[in-house]
């Protein structure tokens, strides 16, 4: 699995949900971001929005948009357990940061 992570899309300007998505498939297929290095979206794809100190995330099928109720929440669970794990087998060493923080821009981590 593959993550290609991106900050702050702020001309996202799309009054529902389903007009922001829309929004977000069209700037990474047809206008792609300066500095952006990961595949175009598609099929199979999610995508996290972060509004209002809440996560959500849709899955890009042959026919839209798809909400994932309860993905994010899954998949930070299955991060911390994943870190704990690697504490366990080496004890001492420095963490890997939260998957769910880009910084500023773009970045690709993987698992």
């Amino acid at each position: 699995m593959s993550w290609s992570i991106w900050g702050e899309l702020p001309d996202i300007e799309g009054e529902t949900q389903q007009e922001k998505l829309d929004e977000i498939y069209v700037e990474f297929n047809i206008f792609r971001p300066a500095g952006f290095k990961g595949h175009s979206l598609s099929v199979s794809d999610v995508i996290v929005l972060h509004e209002c100190d809440e996560n959500r995330a849709y899955f890009i099928d042959s026919s839209g948009f798809r909400e994932l109720h309860g993905y994010v929440r899954r998949l930070l669970e299955r991060f911390e357990t994943g870190r704990r794990k690697e504490a366990r087998q080496h004890p001492g060493q420095a963490q890997a940061g939260n998957p769910g923080h880009s910084g500023e821009g773009g970045a690709d981590i993987g698992e």
